[in-house]
């Protein structure tokens, strides 16, 4: 399942417009339908963003944290995207602890593309383009693989339950740079697109 929501940027802010301001929605999409979900993939690929449905081997699931094969493994695509975009460096990043979600908050970027894939759970990945910010809710199996330098974060929910894995070409830091922007938690927008 793949959710999108653009949210226009008033030209004078800088930052997010939180859920309860007169932000403009220029773009909503819900659906499980594929002719749906293949119209929001496509709203993506215009901004430069690449969007995947992975498929899951259910034997593999809930892997020790260090075992990023065998995180691979249960997604079986994934070798084939990792392959294709030339991004050897896999991180297996637990995203569990509610801690976790206010440093998630804090909008970052990577000099190159970077691929990311939700393993387990739940999260809700947000990014800037231009003067519009693109909010994808995802569940394990979607893929997004962002242009380098797109500024990003992610609102893990108050309970973070999530498994994430992050992909980058080789001999890039995996520290991402922090841009000093904080986003609003979208709670109530994360139940709500559930």
């Amino acid at each position: 399942m793949l959710l999108l929501q653009r949210l226009i940027i008033p030209s004078e802010s800088t930052t997010a417009p939180t859920p309860n301001t007169d932000t403009e929605v220029e773009h909503y999409a819900t659906s499980n339908e594929w002719s749906q979900v293949e119209t929001v993939a496509q709203s993506l690929k215009q901004v430069g963003v690449d969007w995947h449905l992975l498929t899951q081997n259910h034997s593999s699931l809930s892997q020790p944290l260090n075992e990023e094969a065998n995180w691979i493994k249960g997604y079986p695509d994934v070798e084939h995207l990792l392959e294709t975009y030339q991004l050897p460096q896999c991180m297996i990043i637990p995203c569990q602890q509610p801690s976790q979600r206010q440093v998630a908050l804090e909008e970052q970027c990577y000099p190159s593309i970077l691929l990311q894939l939700v393993l387990e759970g739940e999260i809700l990945f947000a990014f800037r383009h231009e003067n519009a910010i693109y909010e994808c809710f995802c569940q394990p199996g979607d893929t997004l693989i962002l242009p380098e330098n797109t500024p990003f974060w992610m609102d893990l929910g108050e309970e973070p339950k999530a498994v994430l894995l992050r992909a980058l070409p080789e001999g890039v830091p995996p520290r991402a740079k922090r841009t000093g922007l904080n986003h609003p938690d979208k709670s109530s927008r994360l139940v709500d697109l559930e």
